[in-house]
């Protein structure tokens, strides 16, 4: 495996040096088996995810959606749901990261299912297993509307552990709709969220389809952000 992914990331850097088309990479990655493990499949989604952020606005992004998701999920139907691993087994970190990768792409299964255990998971917390939480609320996040939006903020709000309020803040950060990525930056101004978190949340609104509102709205309250910030902001 690790001469395989040795193998994988050169052929990227290659393809980013210029010296060698997409193609060629995709190329070795139709080579890699739906049972290779974890190391080799997180060097393929890494550069999937990068691939998927430099097509937006671009006509051949519809095509290159498709063909990640295809990819992808036949090692997630490998996987399924469910595992019986420790939690931090490679099957259960890949699991993890196939649904937060697939719910990017608007794998509407993938959306569904999330959606639906975290509805489960609102009124039974011990029937999400923790090595899931954060991807599948990540899912319910991109696909939030105002209530599921709202609920994220409450969880955040009320939990006094550190990481929990993160992986909520962010969930929000990562919703598409562009009145709730409004909504989240100007929660940057005041002071609910933790100010290390600040530069974060613009970032996760940027990266989540909204890099020209994060833009804009970095641009128009820079000052105020700067003079609470500071420096290192």
């Amino acid at each position: 495996p690790a001469d395989r992914v040795n193998f994988l990331a050169d052929g990227w850097a290659m393809v980013q040096a210029g010296r060698a088309e997409p193609s060629s990479y995709l190329a070795l990655v139709e080579n890699v088996g739906i049972d290779d493990g974890r190391p080799v499949w997180d060097q393929i989604i890494t550069v999937f995810s990068a691939l998927n952020r430099l097509s937006r606005d671009r006509p051949e992004r519809p095509a290159l959606q498709r063909y990640i998701s295809a990819r992808l999920r036949t090692v997630f139907d490998r996987l399924g749901w469910d595992g019986s691993g420790s939690g931090d087994d490679d099957n259960t970190l890949l699991r993890g990261s196939l649904i937060w990768t697939l719910g990017e792409l608007g794998d509407e299964a993938i959306i569904a299912e999330a959606k639906r255990r975290f509805a489960v998971f609102l009124s039974d917390p011990q029937s999400l297993p923790a090595a899931l939480r954060d991807s599948v609320t990540h899912v319910v996040g991109i696909a939030a509307d105002r209530a599921t939006y709202d609920t994220l903020l409450m969880l955040a709000r009320k939990s006094t552990v550190t990481n929990e309020r993160l992986r909520y803040y962010y969930a929000a950060a990562a919703a598409r709709d562009p009145t709730l990525a409004r909504a989240t930056l100007d929660l940057t101004l005041g002071e609910e969220v933790p100010g290390t978190i600040v530069a974060g949340l613009i970032g996760a609104v940027a990266s989540s389809e909204q890099p020209d509102l994060a833009w804009d709205f970095l641009r128009k309250n820079y000052d105020a952000l700067f003079a609470k910030q500071g420096p290192q902001f």
